[in-house]
């Protein structure tokens, strides 16, 4: 994700300042070297770890950028340049794009020739694993008849984003499961007191107290103890799933959640009978749908649907803020589409515009 939205924006950037010519990607292996043979969950034989080193670049034959300018365009709110070229946003994009290119530990590099254009490279180290059975075959859309025996039972849903808990409770609430919700560890310890939940699907980065404290501290409480918690958790590395484990958890899930690794683990901790139950195998904690009280137009929508196809960040800021100043019953959507934005999630905010169209 952090790669397709860095190409999205240097890619889009180059676009926008070339009138004739053209836009050029580039990418080429420099070095590709095999490490050590590590483990991997559910085979029996261990996978080659390769280490390959990739460089990315982007020329273009547009408007070009000054000698004593090259050195301004990645600080944040900063555009160079003749003014009547440059655009109206916030001037964001390349200062992200230099973030994204550190955090991949690569370093973005330009240079540029005032009207002849401008090249800009980067270099990054991906891992990639190799072995005979890394190929996972796509699971297809079936109905899966589940129903669980016995009083409802009762489980509480702990995750600080609001999206992904209400998604994850409607789900839950359509098996016939008592649901309640947690923001944060301090929360879900509290809940755990008073309510007794059956089971926790516990996350595990939370403001305030994390999940893995909070299992600490229910699994503390003898009469909380044969609590089950299933940790919840964008990383599936081995590490943080054996720490799970030493924090008190039962179980383990990967984000994003699939119907299929739900199921199987409600029916591992629950006895299950045949009643039908249509589900697709999607990702659910992703597609969250959000719901305002007071819903952008459909013109504004598609603004910001066009906007986010072209993944312009500057322009999907630039345009909320002047929605925030003109339409301030807009605000709940505007503070979404502003958090969406500053996370890089283009695709989540296409989402939610379409809604609106």
């Amino acid at each position: 994700k952090r790669l397709r939205q860095l190409l999205i924006n240097v890619l889009s950037n180059a676009v926008k300042f070339t009138k004739v010519g053209g836009v050029t990607l580039k990418v080429g292996v420099i070095k590709s070297v095999e490490g050590e043979r590590v483990s991997v969950q559910g085979e029996s034989e261990k996978a080659s770890l390769h280490q390959t080193r990739l460089r990315f670049q982007v020329e273009d034959t547009g408007i070009g950028i000054a000698e004593t300018a090259l050195s301004k365009i990645f600080l944040p709110f900063q555009q160079v340049g003749d003014p009547k070229y440059q655009s109206a946003g916030t001037g964001l994009g390349l200062s992200i794009t230099q973030k994204l290119v550190d955090i991949m530990g690569g370093q973005l590099q330009v240079e540029s020739t005032l009207e002849q254009g401008s090249t800009f490279v980067f270099e990054a180290d991906f891992a990639t694993i190799t072995s005979k059975q890394n190929v996972e075959k796509p699971l297809p859309k079936k109905s899966h008849k589940i129903s669980f025996e016995g009083p409802p039972r009762k489980i509480l849903v702990v995750e600080d984003n609001q999206d992904n808990r209400l998604v994850l409770t409607h789900l839950l609430t359509a098996f016939g499961f008592e649901v309640k919700e947690a923001k944060d560890g301090q929360d879900a310890i509290n809940q755990t007191h008073e309510w007794r939940p059956d089971l926790i699907f516990m996350d595990i980065v939370m403001p305030v107290i994390d999940g893995y404290e909070a299992t600490r501290q229910i699994k503390g409480i003898p009469e909380l103890k044969q609590t089950i918690i299933v940790a919840v958790s964008a990383s599936a590395f081995q590490s943080h799933q054996q720490q799970s484990q030493e924090a008190g958890c039962d179980d383990f899930i990967a984000k994003p959640i699939h119907t299929e690794a739900l199921l199987n683990c409600l029916q591992k901790h629950f006895k299950s009978t045949t009643i039908e139950q249509k589900l697709a195998t999607t990702d659910i904690l992703p597609e969250a749908e959000t719901v305002f009280l007071q819903e952008p137009s459909i013109e504004q929508a598609k603004t910001l649907f066009n906007l986010s196809l072209r993944g312009d960040l500057d322009g999907i800021l630039e345009y909320v803020n002047k929605l925030e100043k003109n339409e301030p019953e807009l605000m709940p959507f505007i503070n979404k589409i502003k958090e969406l934005a500053k996370e890089l999630k283009i695709k989540r905010i296409r989402q939610i515009v379409q809604q609106y169209m």
